[in-house]
């Protein structure tokens, strides 16, 4: 006769393996009996204590943008030690950390927590969404010219629906592309777009400069008022302020 065994874990479930693996789902106090045969039958029988597990839990938003920091509150009852794993590599021993995801798509979230009672590990799982920022650029109609200086702006971002222009001359604008902004005063402008999709998420523009130059004044002196018609030699004296040529 072959040697047989069963078991049974005294949670309701059994085995007939030979050697076994069991996973209590519950806490509390079980028998577990162990029945062989082979010339005969006996059985054997052991009592088990399983502790109960932390309850681990912890909150965050739905979403949240490429480069910005999310914060995880940790809900869970009676641990001593959190172990978190972000999904992405990172991980953190902080009791509510926060953390900034770098590229866009779903992270699985766990949490490890370890009871007070009798140090039981339990985990808890949440899906984080990280939202991709949209790509913002503008091009001017010109980068330089003579004061006052009119400019036309066209928004070639992809993935924005908000923006804010700041000129630098102390105008904004909400406009998509804006047109005839007027640069009056000599100098260099520093453009900068902000673009926002529909969810928050933003970026800006490297600055793009403007370059507004100075209105030539043109000026001349002569020794005199009156001369002679053939005779005398009219000597001028060129005062012009900031220009490069002359007619």
């Amino acid at each position: 006769m072959l040697f047989r065994s069963s078991w049974d874990f005294g949670d309701g479930n059994g085995s007939s393996e030979a050697n076994t693996v069991h996973t209590f789902d519950t806490a509390g106090i079980f028998t577990v009996y162990q029945f062989a045969s082979n010339c005969g039958t006996d059985v054997d029988s052991i009592q088990i204590e399983v502790f109960p597990a932390p309850e681990v839990s912890f909150t965050h938003v739905a979403y949240v943008c490429v480069g910005q920091e999310i914060q995880f509150e940790n809900t869970s009852v009676a641990i001593t030690a959190s172990e978190w794993s972000f999904g992405d590599g990172a991980t953190s021993l902080l009791d509510s950390p926060t953390h900034i995801f770098n590229e866009e798509g779903d992270y699985v979230v766990e949490l490890t927590g370890y009871s007070s009672l009798n140090n039981c590990p339990a985990s808890f799982q949440s899906i984080v969404t990280v939202l991709g920022n949209p790509d913002i650029s503008f091009v001017p109609s010109s980068f330089n010219g003579c004061a006052p200086l009119s400019i036309d702006f066209e928004n070639t971002s992809v993935g924005a629906t908000f923006f804010e222009w700041d000129f630098g001359n102390g105008e904004v604008s909400s406009d998509v592309s804006p047109q005839n902004q007027v640069f009056n005063d000599p100098g260099t402008y520093e453009v900068t777009l902000i673009g926002r999709d529909t969810f928050g998420c933003f970026a800006d523009t490297s600055v793009v400069n403007i370059i507004v130059h100075e209105v030539p004044e043109a000026g001349f002196l002569t020794n005199d008022t009156e001369y002679c018609s053939g005779v005398d030699l009219i000597e001028t004296v060129n005062t012009s302020v900031g220009a490069n040529q002359y007619y």
